[in-house]
């Protein structure tokens, strides 16, 4: 099998990530309420986040991620296109539909963040 393309390379990072169903499905009613999981990863075309409940695929989310190094949260709508059981959950992968900042300069942050994992994480090591 060949090697996976990506249209945006991701960036591994651990934060929590505020996430609620949009939608009337009422199988999601307490996910509606707001919940959190933990991000594993990080691109310009979507997330993975590790969740408690599987929201399926096609599910529609409205989500608040909290970079540690950005001074204001992003916020996105985003769509469940894959999940994957894991211990203590279920991997997500949401694709972005819609990406907001909460202040001008946050997507310029956003840019320098991934920017700079990315050569971190290809920077030869010592």
């Amino acid at each position: 099998m060949g090697k996976e393309q990506r249209e945006f390379p991701r960036v591994s990072s651990r934060c929590i990530v505020g996430f609620s169903s949009v939608g009337d499905d009422q199988r999601f009613h307490k996910m509606r309420q707001s919940s959190e999981g933990l991000l594993q990863n990080i691109s310009g075309g979507g997330v993975c986040v590790r969740m408690d409940e599987n929201p399926g695929t096609g599910q529609l989310l409205a989500l608040t991620i909290r970079l540690p190094q950005m001074p204001t949260s992003v916020i996105a709508l985003g769509k469940a296109v894959w999940t994957q059981p894991v211990d203590g959950g279920t991997d997500v992968g949401i694709e972005f539909w819609w990406v907001g900042w909460e202040d001008a300069g946050a997507q310029e942050q956003i840019r320098n963040f991934l920017s700079d994992s990315l050569r971190e994480s290809s920077a030869p090591a010592d």
